[in-house]
């Protein structure tokens, strides 16, 4: 049986920044740090944090500002806030250097990060990347950009943000049913979204980030990830003719990170990555 998560904050500039882990307290050397998707919070990885750490690995996944339960008031930042914010985190959770794991936006503040602080990240794992020009960006954002819903008495405003979260999970997962793990999925982004206040923190910095200058900064032996109906597949090989070295890989069909139960396969990529 798995040990339990633990779970604690870590102090920053901009307040007490919430994480999940796995893996503390034993003596191991190797530290992962993975970046949630957004929206959503670190809680995305919790059966990924269990098999990292049966594989002799420290992991750590902290909610974004804005996020989970980390502090919002964020609106504001870009991505280079972002990869700071992280940095300060990773500074008291992993003081040597570890490897960094971010997906789709925050592919971009793990990026950011690598570049801002080489010497303190081994390892660079994107699992999808936005490579699109500034134009296609904003046309993307003007057309998704959600709405905080209005609270009306008969509470039918929560009715209408369920149902933007299953378009957004349709979106994302082509094969989203709602069935018990379908539901579990949407149970746990409505909650991100409710403990956030609906900040959307990160939208505005998607949209002025340039993740293709980013990309050809980068220095650090990287891995790009991808998954045949994720709708960033078709940024993938962009991906890694940016990255100097980069290695790729594909998971057959929808992406694991969705599915529980395919958890061991997508830390056994990871982890084979890390063990070159």
């Amino acid at each position: 049986m798995s040990a339990p998560l633990r779970y604690g904050y870590v102090d920053t500039a901009h307040g007490q920044m919430h994480y999940r882990a796995a893996g503390v307290g034993e003596p191991l050397t190797r530290t992962v740090v993975l970046l949630h998707w957004t929206p959503g919070s670190g809680a995305q990885y919790d059966p990924v944090l269990h098999e990292l750490a049966r594989r002799g690995f420290r992991a750590f996944a902290p909610d974004l500002a804005g996020y989970g339960a980390s502090p919002g008031g964020a609106r504001d930042w870009l991505i280079t806030d972002f990869a700071r914010n992280v940095l300060e985190i990773a500074q008291v959770l992993a003081p040597a250097p570890f490897a960094l794991l971010g997906g789709h936006v925050s592919a971009e503040i793990a990026a950011q990060a690598a570049v801002l602080a080489p010497e303190r990240v081994s390892h660079l794992i994107l699992d999808g990347s936005p490579t699109w020009d500034r134009a296609f960006r904003h046309k993307l954002l003007a057309d998704i950009k959600p709405t905080a819903p209005v609270p009306v008495e008969d509470g039918s405003h929560l009715v209408k943000w369920w149902q933007h979260i299953l378009w957004e999970m349709r979106m994302w997962q082509p094969d989203f049913k709602l069935d018990e793990v379908g539901s579990a999925q949407a149970m746990r982004v409505l909650l991100s979204d409710l403990q956030s206040r609906f900040d959307f923190s990160g939208l505005r910095a998607l949209a002025e980030f340039e993740m293709a200058d980013c990309l050809r900064q980068i220095k650090q032996h990287t891995l790009a990830l991808t998954a045949a109906t994720d709708p960033l597949r078709d940024q993938h090989d962009n991906v890694l003719s940016l990255v100097a070295g980069a290695r790729g890989h594909e998971f057959a069909g929808a992406h694991p990170i969705h599915h529980p139960g395919r958890a061991a396969e997508y830390a056994d990529v990871i982890t084979d990555f890390l063990h070159t």
